[in-house]
C-alpha cells in the first residue's frame, strides 16, 4: 500500500485513495477476505456495501477507481478484480462538461500516469489553455520562479496554476532548451509532441479515471460543471 501511494504525485490524491483503500480494508476484514485474494464478486460485495451504508455515487465510483489503481500496482499482469465491476451511472460519463468528481478522478489519473501527462491535463484543464495554444511552447516559454511558474503564450504571459506547476517542473527537470511537450516515439529522435499525441494522453487519462465516454481536449478544458 505505501509504494502504491508513493506513486502518486498529489497529496490530496494520496490522502483520498489512502482513505479509500482503509475503508475497504477495514470490510475485508469484517468478511474475512483476504484484500489481495479478493475476487470480482467480492469487489461486486463491497460495491454494494458502500451504497447500502449511504456512499454517495460519487464516493463509489472514488472508491472502485482507487481499488483498480491499488490493485493495477499490486497484480501487475494478474487480472483486475475491479474490471466489469458496475460503477454509478451519475459518475461515468464525460458529455458537455465533467461533473466535479470526474474532473477529480482526471486529475488523479493524470498524476499516477506521470509528470508529462499530468502537466499536459493540468495546463488544458486547469489553466484553460487549448492545444493549438501548448503545442508550440518551447521550455524557454516557461519561467520557473521560487512559488510560481509563468508560461509566455503568444497572447500575454500567464501564470501557471499551482496544482499543474508541480508537475510541470518534474517533468521540465534540466532541460534548458527544445519543445516543452515531446512525443515518445521509440524509433525516432525526441520531437515535438503532435495533436495527436495530445488526444492520446488525454484519452488515457479519462481512461484511467473509469470515465465511459473517450475524453476530449474540449471537455477537459471546460472544467467541471459547478457543485451544488
Amino acid at each position: 500500500m505505501r509504494a502504491w501511494l508513493a506513486t502518486m504525485g498529489s497529496a490530496n490524491t494520496r490522502a483520498a485513495y489512502s482513505r479509500d483503500l482503509q475503508v475497504f480494508i477495514s470490510w475485508t476484514s469484517s468478511t474475512g477476505v483476504a484484500p489481495l485474494a479478493a475476487t470480482s464478486l467480492h469487489i461486486e460485495a463491497f460495491r454494494i456495501h458502500c451504497e447500502a451504508a449511504g456512499a454517495s455515487p460519487a464516493t463509489v465510483h472514488r472508491r472502485l477507481s482507487a481499488l483498480s489503481s491499488f490493485y493495477r500496482h499490486a497484480a501487475g499482469d494478474e487480472p483486475n478484480p475491479v474490471e466489469g465491476t458496475a460503477r454509478p451511472a451519475a459518475a461515468a460519463s464525460a458529455t458537455e462538461r465533467l461533473a466535479p468528481v470526474e474532473a477529480a478522478l482526471v486529475w488523479a489519473a493524470a498524476c499516477h500516469l506521470g509528470p508529462k501527462t499530468a502537466a499536459l491535463v493540468g495546463l488544458i484543464m486547469h489553466d484553460g489553455m487549448k492545444s493549438a495554444e501548448v503545442l508550440p511552447l518551447d521550455v524557454t516559454d516557461v519561467r520557473f520562479g521560487r512559488g510560481s511558474v509563468v508560461v509566455a503564450l503568444a497572447s500575454a504571459p500567464r501564470p501557471v496554476d499551482p496544482r499543474t506547476s508541480a508537475p510541470l517542473r518534474r517533468y521540465v527537470g534540466t532541460r534548458r532548451a527544445g519543445p516543452l511537450f515531446l512525443g515518445d516515439n521509440p524509433t525516432r529522435q525526441p520531437a515535438r509532441l503532435t495533436r495527436f499525441g495530445v488526444d492520446y494522453l488525454v484519452k488515457r487519462a479519462g481512461v484511467a479515471a473509469g470515465l465511459t465516454t473517450p475524453l476530449t481536449v474540449n471537455v477537459l478544458r471546460r472544467g467541471s460543471e459547478p457543485g451544488p
